[in-house]
């Protein structure tokens, strides 16, 4: 990712030390004057290349046994080859598109991509040797007779040619795999490879033929213009810049610099990247839209039904993207000085403050254009009614500052798509309640540096000071673009002290009194173990459109964490579909991930059909009470516990929940010293912390020595069902095993009240598979659970809770694909330990 930036950099740099030796003046002028037989003889060039590219791929698919019309291949490759020359890099290849357009015609992937490797083949040899063996024969010209220039350009030349031999080797399968790091190497049969080979090595001497004819009367002929073009072609296909822009220039202006003016040489560029480039790919785009036309009328009846699931995604990008677009645009324009005919006829019937304003706020409009793009990337509906307005005035104000009819139409354009997409932004988070990612920041810096960079080249030798900045001339260029570069410094300035004044993320809000007074009508005959920490007070609610079932969940980061499968005490089905689907609206309107943590294996269906990705993070285990007893050598150790407690003074008690209130200071006490001793701090979320208004909800377990409490734990229940317990602690004076005596007991008891099972709660990452064949996470969480002894006791509690004979029964977290699983995690860790701090802690 780095090298395409800093190849990118390197040529600019490169550029802007080159281009000194020329002016604006030079380059516009030998671009308008270029010949109409120079423009047209490059046109049927290009054309030409086309046709050759067309026949290479046509002969390819007949050496590979596809006996497929020239006539239906034809129009593809067109297309593929306009398209790749516009965009293509060495590592993002046409090759999705070519399948796409292939497989319309039969062909299966493993023919498109024999076609694209085969014919990729032919292409780089020919590249490279023919790069290789005219740099080598034209270098003396190439340095202006500079010994040392000379000699670099022949080494670089004999790297050309050996990489191609490399290549060829490869290809034929003398080098192994592995002595070549390149993509998928394939020639054709020895009798199909001479006129593939001859095909590429015919469309590559008309790509340096097109540049030889835009250089007119100025080129120093074929051979050093070919030389200097096919090794741009290859430095800028390997340096992974999209259609090697920037590369191929500055390599084509550093080679040709000693035999032509650079004037010429850049004219001649800017005309090549529009003719060979833009030219072919807006006829194939064209062409496209032609030929499909009957399809696109039937088509759009149903087209947004049909493309919602893949428009949902695409489309606030693309708009993202094309508002980005439009601001760089604005911002670049206003950069650079206005055509003058157009000024002069503005200045004829505009006043000259109007065309100064105009200017100004064309330039901001397109920094606030930069900025939105990011919202429109998140659906945001205020991103979307700010864009439509700043877009409507810059398609005025970009008229009214020069006539500026390009950057009008795309204006235009990008609202009319705004316009016509205004469905997929409905989200009503606020733009800054996300920070910018480093890539939106990264691309807004390049847009402000690059329109800068323009703007003082632009300015040739003119004085850039204070006082130009308050000069007003139908003419004054520099002070537009100076008074523009204020404008747009000060925005970001503005932008960057309101992203620091921002207030951080408000909690959770907690509950009306109406809601908590259902939710404690629900909690009081809980329908699971999980739905009684509704009663911590750290949660937000949804509920059910009959208000008779919720999901509870927390705020952490960009996740909305529900706790557990949603709290149906009916366990109708539907309503647990109807909850997880409204959790997912509801998440997703505020740019939200949803994360359903600690669900059980009942309902991964439903999950699924969310579009969440489930994945394992424990178990759980629940000893049985049905005839539960100590008898017997399995449950030898816990006997012994039993009456070694009995030995010490201990005795065991349940304090019914009306007595809570008045033991709650002692259990304070226990509390404090318990996290002193343990250097602990209070977790949260799906572990009870030490509340008073938490804890007065339940029965209290009690272990007293003389009289005194030594330990305790609240006492949860789910009906008879199920029984557990959640917060436990013991002073530091306990004698050891205390909480051993305070389990049996509290088992033997709930057998006796008729309870079916107690819950132990989970073990962390225990039941992982570590098979090589598992998936990422359950390999690594395997590993953490056998060697991650230093972040958490994952072995520890596992065997701690087998002492017990329990049944395990696993439980999962559901959450988006991707990075974003990973990120929910994190945020799910986050909330249970109360934050940073609390997550570093052991």
């Amino acid at each position: 990712m780095l090298l395409p930036l800093a190849a990118a950099a390197v040529a600019l740099w490169a550029l802007r030390a080159m281009l000194r030796s020329t002016s604006y003046a030079e380059i516009t002028e030998r671009a308008s004057t270029m010949s109409p037989a120079a423009l047209a003889s490059a046109v049927l060039i290009t054309a030409a290349v086309l046709v050759l590219l067309a026949l290479q791929d046509w002969t390819t698919l007949r050496s590979l046994g596809h006996r497929l019309a020239l006539t239906r291949t034809a129009p593809i490759s067109g297309l593929v080859y306009a398209i790749a020359h516009a965009a293509e890099t060495a590592l993002v290849t046409s090759a999705p598109l070519r399948y796409r357009l292939y497989a319309a015609l039969g062909l299966g992937g493993t023919a498109v991509v024999r076609l694209l490797s085969t014919s990729r083949t032919a292409s780089w040899l020919t590249l490279l040797a023919l790069a290789g063996a005219l740099l080598a024969s034209t270098a003396p010209r190439l340095s202006g007779s500079d010994p040392e220039t000379t000699l670099a350009l022949r080494a670089g030349a004999a790297a050309l040619l050996l990489l191609a031999v490399a290549a060829a080797a490869r290809a034929r399968g003398v080098l192994a795999p592995t002595s070549l790091r390149v993509l998928r190497l394939e020639l054709p049969s020895l009798r199909a490879a001479p006129p593939q080979l001859l095909l590429a090595a015919l469309s590559w001497l008309g790509t340096g033929a097109v540049l030889h004819v835009l250089l007119e009367e100025a080129s120093p002929g074929l051979p050093p213009v070919l030389a200097a073009l096919l090794t741009a072609q290859v430095l800028g296909l390997v340096s992974g810049v999209p259609g090697g822009l920037g590369v191929f220039e500055a390599t084509v202006a550093a080679l040709l610099a000693p035999l032509a003016p650079m004037g010429a040489i850049v004219a001649a560029l800017l005309l090549y990247r529009l003719v060979y480039t833009g030219l072919p790919l807006a006829v194939a785009l064209a062409t496209t839209i032609v030929l499909q036309r009957k399809a696109i009328r039937h088509a759009a009846a149903a087209l947004e039904e049909q493309a919602a699931p893949w428009l949902g995604p695409v489309v606030p990008r693309g708009m993202a993207i094309a508002t980005f677009v439009a601001g760089a645009f604005l911002i670049v324009s206003g950069s650079i000085p206005a055509e003058a005919g157009r000024l002069r006829w503005l200045g004829a019937i505009l006043p000259l403050g109007l065309v100064e304003a105009s200017h100004l706020v064309s330039s901001v409009s397109g920094l606030a254009l930069l900025v939105l793009a990011r919202g429109l990337a998140r659906r945001l509906d205020g991103a979307w009614h700010a864009s439509v307005w700043i877009l409507a005035v810059a398609l005025v104000t970009s008229l009214l500052a020069g006539l500026d009819v390009e950057e009008a139409a795309v204006a235009a354009i990008v609202l009319l798509l705004l316009i016509v997409s205004r469905r997929h932004f409905y989200r009503r988070a606020s733009l800054t309640s996300r920070p910018f990612s480093n890539r939106w920041l990264l691309g807004v810096g390049v847009v402000l540096l690059g329109s800068l960079w323009l703007g003082v080249i632009a300015s040739g030798n003119a004085q850039l000071s204070e006082d130009q900045l308050w000069r007003f001339s139908l003419r004054g260029d520099v002070p537009r673009f100076l008074r523009a570069q204020v404008a747009l410094a000060t925005g970001v300035l503005v932008i960057g002290l309101l992203r620091m004044l921002r207030g951080a993320t408000p909690p959770p809000d907690a509950p009306e009194d109406y809601e908590w007074q259902r939710v404690l009508e629900i909690v009081a005959e809980p329908p699971t173990i999980t739905s009684n920490f509704a009663l911590l007070g750290d949660k937000r609610f949804l509920w059910s459109e009959r208000r008779d079932a919720f999901v509870m969940y927390g705020v952490s980061g960009d996740s909305w964490v529900a706790l557990g499968d949603p709290v149906v005490p009916s366990r109708d089905p539907e309503t647990v579909e109807e909850l997880i689907w409204r959790f997912r609206e509801e998440a997703d309107l505020y740019d939200e991930r949803s994360v359903f943590y600690q669900i059980r294996p009942d309902n991964l269906a439903l999950y699924l059909e969310a579009g969440l990705s489930v994945i394992k993070i424990g178990e759980s285990a629940r000893t049985s009470l049905q005839g539960f007893s100590l008898a017997g050598g399995a449950r030898r150790d816990l006997r012994q516990s039993l009456k070694r407690g009995e030995r010490e003074g201990l005795t065991f008690e349940i304090a019914p929940r009306e007595a809570t209130p008045e033991l709650l200071p002692q259990l304070r006490e226990i509390s404090d010293e318990w996290l002193s001793d343990k250097n602990a701090s209070e977790k949260a979320f799906s572990l009870g912390a030490f509340s008073e208004a938490f804890l007065v909800h339940f029965p209290i377990a009690l272990v007293r020595r003389d009289g005194e409490i030594v330990a305790f734990a609240n006492v949860v229940r789910a009906g008879r069902e199920e029984l557990s317990v959640d917060l436990m602690r013991y002073r530091g004076s306990a004698p050891p095993g205390v909480m051993d005596f305070l389990f049996c007991n509290l088992m033997l008891w709930g057998s006796s009240e008729g309870f079916a099972w107690f819950h132990l709660g989970m073990a962390p990452l225990a039941g992982l598979e570590q098979h090589a064949l598992a998936p990422t996470w359950n390999r690594l969480g395997a590993w953490l659970f056998r060697h991650g002894e230093h972040f958490y006791n994952f072995r520890g509690l596992r065997a701690y809770k087998e002492k017990f004979s329990p049944q395990w029964e696993p439980r999962y977290i559901a959450a988006p694909d991707g990075l974003a699983t990973s990120r929910a995690l994190l945020d799910v860790a986050t909330l249970i330990s109360g934050g940073l701090r609390g997550l570093l802690m052991r």
